[in-house]
């Protein structure tokens, strides 16, 4: 008698028997056939559900021991094999016949080839997948014929030369040629002068190509003009350049044998005109520091909210720097001084224009007088 014998465990036992034509237990005999899974250990497919004629007391009454043996199979399943039983909680299969007499669902093929696969030591094999062998070196790329080695350094070559001769071709473009060139000049800004003027003074040659233009020489070069205050110059792509003049504001006018000379704030005379600008004083002024010294008292009384002062101012005189006078309408007259101050002594004027009087005095504006 073979202890664990599946021949003789009937139905009850839960084995069926070998297939007729191959001797082997298909799963579609097996009704109770368990998964094969990867053994944690050795990495090969066992049955997750223990056989009942092979490895535990499925039978009634039987006790199965140890010391009996494993029932094992190589390449078909041995219904009883004497002096051999199973033991364990698991029957190991060797190959893809003890995988297909277990009932394993995988079939004959892929158990053949999960068992010719290595796993790594301590995690287990996928039933079914194939794993390349450990010692196997990594697949090295075909190495290229003599052919193929020229072609490819012709490429480059060919390569090289275009994108060199692009770079040369797009400096002549930038740097030489006149499609990039400076063609038009276009001003803007400008009241007292002409875009004449500006443009004879900038001097771009014509053409000049725009990344070889020194736009801060145009720039030094037209501000020479004497109603320019600022200037900016920009390139105007692809063949334009604009020149941005911001003029200065008049304050006062001088008369002179030539015309009527305008002076802004800081005393400088930039531009001589046939008609003068309405709100436009006269000044009279003995030296250009007088002048200079009477252009600052009018730029304070230019700022917001002595628009009425202002619009009172009809002349203005400077015999010093320290002695600058007004005329106000209603032959009034106004002794300033100095330029020292003048915000506050404009405050203190505005409040003593509202008392009558012929000549009012700021120049020192903590003791101011009305005569």
């Amino acid at each position: 008698r073979s202890a664990g014998s599946a021949t003789s465990a009937g139905p009850a036992a839960g084995r069926a028997a070998p297939s007729a034509h191959t001797g082997r237990v298909t799963p579609a005999d097996d009704p109770t056939a368990a998964t094969v899974r990867p053994d944690a250990t050795t990495g090969k497919a066992t049955t997750a559900r223990q056989n009942a004629g092979a490895g535990k007391a499925a039978t009634a009454g039987q006790d199965v021991t140890a010391d009996a043996g494993a029932a094992t199979s190589d390449d078909t399943t041995t219904a009883s094999r004497p002096g051999r039983a199973a033991a364990g909680p698991s029957a190991t299969t060797a190959g893809a016949g003890n995988a297909a007499g277990a009932g394993s669902a995988v079939g004959p093929h892929r158990a053949d080839r999960a068992d010719r696969g290595t796993t790594r030591p301590g995690k287990p094999a996928r039933a079914g997948r194939v794993t390349p062998p450990a010692g196997r070196p990594p697949r090295r790329p075909k190495p290229l014929t003599a052919a193929e080695r020229r072609r490819r350094g012709r490429r480059r070559l060919v390569v090289l030369i275009a994108a060199v001769l692009g770079g040369i071709g797009l400096g002549y473009l930038l740097l030489v040629s006149t499609v990039l060139g400076a063609r038009t000049v276009t001003v803007a800004g400008t009241s007292y002068l002409t875009p004449d003027q500006v443009r004879q003074a900038a001097a771009i040659p014509f053409g000049t190509p725009l990344l070889r233009l020194d736009t801060a020489a145009v720039a030094t070069r037209v501000r020479t003009l004497p109603p320019a205050a600022e200037v900016r110059v920009d390139r105007t792509w692809p063949a334009g350049v604009t020149i941005t003049i911001t003029e200065r504001l008049p304050v006062a006018y001088l008369a002179t044998p030539q015309g009527s000379q305008l002076v802004d704030g800081a005393g400088v005379g930039f531009a001589t005109v046939a008609t003068v600008p309405a709100g436009i004083p006269e000044l009279r002024a003995a030296t250009p520091e007088a002048v200079t010294a009477a252009a600052g008292v009018l730029t304070a009384l230019a700022a917001p909210g002595r628009e009425a002062l202002r619009a009172e101012l009809i002349a203005v005189s400077a015999d010093s720097p320290f002695d600058v006078r007004f005329t106000l309408a209603g032959d009034r007259t106004v002794r300033w001084g100095s330029a020292e101050d003048s915000d506050r002594k404009a405050a203190v004027l505005s409040a003593l224009l509202t008392q009558p009087g012929s000549v009012y005095d700021v120049a020192s504006p903590d003791l101011p007088t009305i005569r």
